[in-house]
């Protein structure tokens, strides 16, 4: 997402803007999860199977998952404007490598900090010229 203007200097902007992305997923249908406030989950049906969707958030970037993930994209960016070229199939969150398997009857997906702890090595090697 993109922030027009922000309030930095203000203990609760980030507060404020937290809750306001969360009454909007609510409004959507998606719940809190108890053990991560950032982790919105609801049930969907796709084809005649149950799912869940899910939605991680971290500050304004969303993971969304799903069967069908651009209708849910398509309600967040009547909410909200969104970085162009920033709805399709994601390979990296937070600095997590994410791929998408299937075992013949359905998708799966997996994260992977191989990515995030090399480029880390990398910088380590750079700083301090090993």
């Amino acid at each position: 997402m993109i922030i027009v203007q922000a309030l930095y200097g203000l203990k609760s902007s980030g507060a404020a803007w937290r809750q306001t992305l969360a009454e909007s997923l609510s409004d959507m249908g998606f719940k809190q999860s108890r053990g991560d406030p950032d982790v919105h989950f609801r049930m969907a049906n796709s084809n005649g199977k149950e799912h869940y969707e899910y939605i991680l958030v971290y500050v304004d970037d969303l993971l969304v998952l799903s069967y069908l993930c651009e209708p849910i994209m398509d309600q967040i960016g009547k909410l909200y404007r969104l970085k162009d070229g920033s709805v399709g199939s994601p390979d990296l969150y937070l600095g997590a490598s994410i791929t998408k398997n299937n075992d013949g009857e359905r998708d799966m997906w997996s994260m992977s900090s191989d990515r995030y702890i090399n480029e880390a090595i990398k910088n380590v090697e750079t700083y301090f010229r090993i």
